[in-house]
């Protein structure tokens, strides 16, 4: 602890650094406006590259791999084309059942007077 003796050392403070530190400046920084979320980026989303797929499409060796192959192509190209049927239809419903039944629904007005409705 320390004890003062003469008044004049009362204003003056006692446990003082003897350098103070350097104050840096930081610059001021704005607003960062992104180029868009990773899942609309092209960038993170590459396409193999076509050394990559002419590897993949190489002709299998052997007589059970061609097979495969073949067997894996026709099972693909069915599930495609189901897929495709499935939308068409779905398509179809849409606009030859579900719109029409819609608009009609919306349009529709009742001709029979309340007295002529049945109990």
């Amino acid at each position: 602890m320390n004890i003062l003796r003469k008044s004049e050392q009362t204003s003056v403070p006692v446990n003082q650094p003897a350098h103070f530190p350097i104050l840096h400046l930081i610059p001021e920084t704005g607003y960062v406006r992104h180029t868009g979320r990773a899942c609309n980026n092209p960038n993170y989303h590459r396409q193999p590259s076509p050394t990559l797929i002419q590897h993949r499409a190489a002709k299998p060796q052997g007589f059970i791999a061609r097979q495969k192959q073949r067997f894996y192509l026709y099972c693909t190209d069915t599930w495609l084309r189901l897929k495709q049927l499935g939308r068409d239809t779905v398509r179809w419903l849409i606009w030859r059942v579900v719109f029409p039944l819609s608009v009609l629904c919306a349009i529709w007005i009742p001709l029979a007077a309340p007295a002529e409705l049945a109990l």
